[in-house]
């Protein structure tokens, strides 16, 4: 071996100043030094994250004669190279490798007079193969992070092509609330931005370190976690669109004139291929972070709290889901009971974004003895129960129930109503629990209340419960209507 200005662990050996003169010896020397103090710094870092083999270990891979003899300068920055790059390697497995070589110990505690043995070799080769596992793994994470970022900016760029070119000049006031959804989306991306960092300018992984990429990623998973409440608006945006879409199809003038508007006369540029991209986007977000979790290193605080995100971005956009299935199931009949002129009169509202609950119950109505299907909203202001669609040639509207929120209980099942829901049904896998409404004559009705999951019994009464305190706080309801409850339906298990 030749004297070289520079080792392949960066260390300088023509600047040492007590390099020896003959060159092959002192390489010798300085290869045996570097190689002991690597076995040295693994052990090391073994003894600190708590996993040594066994007990005899320190002393056949850091004997006291060694100790003596590593005394560089270099030391503290090599250590520091060494503990960083191991963050990545599995050392416990070749701490287990070495350990269980008895043959590859007493290599260690000889002088290497010869050609390299080509057994202390392997750990190195594997934490090569490793070092180009994750530099391949970062580069993917890196490209799920802009990819992520780059697409939020073309969907907040639509968004505003949608309500310049279509919802203002068109004078689609339903749709309105594509402005909101705007705002909402732009400070969105913007905290995007900044959460993403240095990542957005980087030309590829090999230009970061690993933090600055699992500090980005700890970044965004906050954001998604502390910014879902907000996007609590595509609730009100699915039930814009909905209506746009039957309000298309009865009227021939607004298909004409929106097909005029589409100046360049292409699909993408279309309302309907606009309208649909926030209901595509937020349906897409938890695709991004199962995306971003896969290529985080396993267990790790990165994962763990993008794990928690997409658990969140998983809720909401089952609460999309489940918003357009009412809509499109129960959205004409809750708007026709909306505009009751009594529930202004008493201060009540139905607003889909201050719904706490939505379940299909049974229930026994004063008089009857057998429990009949019904489906139940708790809204922030009142509970409303919709009876069994009527049978018949002319549709009838359904048979309604609405309780303010003020004046009921819901309560686990009292033992004076215990006899009459056992002979009412004989299904032992229903649970049961009362709405107790206490009118304006001050007299109480029970109403007893069958469903057929537990959870939905305890969600239930949760949710009235909330509803009543959210009430109490929001009282008289503020001019924009917006709601202050929590995130979907899980709000009622919180």
């Amino acid at each position: 071996m030749t004297t070289s200005t520079s080792s392949s662990s960066g260390i300088d050996l023509s600047a040492d100043p007590r390099l020896p003169g003959n060159a092959i010896a002192a390489s010798k020397h300085y290869m045996e030094t570097l190689y002991s103090l690597k076995y040295m710094l693994i052990f090391r870092i073994a003894s600190l994250k708590g996993f040594m083999p066994n007990s005899n270990f320190s002393e056949m891979i850091y004997p006291t004669e060694l100790r003596a003899r590593v005394s560089s300068t270099h030391l503290p920055n090599y250590v520091h190279l060494y503990c960083c790059l191991h963050t990545q390697f599995s050392i416990k497995k070749q701490l287990k490798e070495i350990s269980d070589s008895s043959q590859f110990l007493r290599v260690i505690e000889t002088p290497i007079k010869s050609s390299p043995v080509t057994t202390p070799q392997e750990p190195k080769l594997d934490a090569s193969k490793d070092v180009e596992t994750r530099r391949i793994i970062d580069e993917k994470l890196l490209k799920s992070i802009i990819e992520l970022v780059q697409t939020e900016e073309t969907f907040v760029k639509d968004l505003e092509k949608l309500m310049e070119q279509y919802v203002i000049p068109g004078q689609m006031k339903y749709l309105e609330c594509t402005e909101k959804l705007i705002k909402t989306h732009s400070i969105f991306l913007s905290s995007l931005q900044d959460a993403s960092g240095d990542l957005l300018t980087a030309s590829s992984s090999q230009s970061l370190e690993y933090t600055q990429i699992k500090d980005a990623v700890m970044r965004i998973s906050a954001l998604f976690i502390n910014k879902c409440n907000k996007f609590k608006i595509y609730s009100e945006y699915s039930a814009a669109y909905l209506r746009f879409q039957h309000l298309q199809k009865a009227d021939e003038k607004l298909k004409n004139k929106l097909e005029e508007l589409n100046a360049s006369g292409q699909h993408k540029e279309s309302v309907q291929s606009l309208l649909i991209k926030p209901i595509q986007r937020v349906l897409k977000y938890p695709l991004f972070l199962e995306q971003i979790k896969d290529f985080c290193t396993k267990d790790s605080m990165e994962q763990r709290q993008c794990i928690q995100a997409l658990n969140r971005m998983q809720t909401l956009a089952t609460y999309v889901n489940e918003m357009q299935r009412i809509h499109e199931e129960y959205g004409s009949e809750l708007e026709r009971l909306a505009k009751l002129p009594e529930l202004e009169e008493k201060n009540l509202w139905m607003d889909l974004r201050d719904l706490f609950m939505f379940a299909h119950l049974k229930w026994i109505l004063p008089g009857e003895k057998k429990y009949t299907d019904c489906v139940a909203f708790v809204f922030m202001s009142l509970v409303l129960v919709l009876g069994p669609v009527s049978v018949g040639k002319k549709k009838q509207p359904r048979l309604h129930k609405i309780f303010p929120i003020l004046e009921i209980e819901a309560n686990e099942l009292d033992s004076e109503v215990t006899s009459l829901a056992s002979t009412s049904t004989n299904d032992s896998s229903q649970h049961y629990f009362t709405i107790n409404h206490l009118g304006p004559s001050q007299s109480e009705i029970i109403y007893p209340i069958s469903c057929c999951h537990v959870d939905i019994k305890t969600h239930f009464i949760k949710s009235v419960k909330k509803a009543l305190r959210v009430y109490l706080k929001q009282k008289p309801r503020p001019i924009s209507g917006s709601s202050q409850s929590d995130w979907g339906y899980s709000s009622a298990a919180n």
